[in-house]
């Protein structure tokens, strides 16, 4: 079976206690369930990426939380993929971003190693 890819426009950010996961973040197109990305406790071992009702279930571990934020609030259009024979997965812009788009618009700088 090939890549599954799921574009999403929304989502809903659900941080819990008392689970072996410390969030999920759920992705929706329109009202249409996309698939859900579970950030699993930095000493927890990940689950295999599945699919769950007919979508990406993709399993990371909480230091990625905030770079797939950072994603979900800056980037559009997004879109979730999968692929089964490898179980491998994750979230992608689903069109071409032109380079410099986001300069001086507000979006954080990310410190690069080495560089002040």
């Amino acid at each position: 079976m090939d890549q599954i890819s799921k574009p999403f426009d929304s989502y809903i950010i659900s941080y819990v206690t008392g689970y072996p996961h410390d969030c999920v973040i759920t992705c929706f197109n329109g009202d249409a369930y996309a698939g859900r990305m579970i950030f699993y406790k930095e000493n927890a071992e990940l689950p295999p990426n599945v699919m769950f009702n007919d979508a990406p279930s993709l399993h990371f571990h909480s230091h990625h939380y905030d770079a797939i934020v950072t994603i979900l609030r800056y980037e559009k259009p997004l879109m979730l993929f999968f692929v089964p024979a490898s179980r491998t997965g994750g979230i992608v812009t689903s069109e071409r971003e032109p380079v410099g788009e986001q300069e001086g618009t507000g979006m954080p700088q990310t410190p690069r190693p080495g560089m002040p």
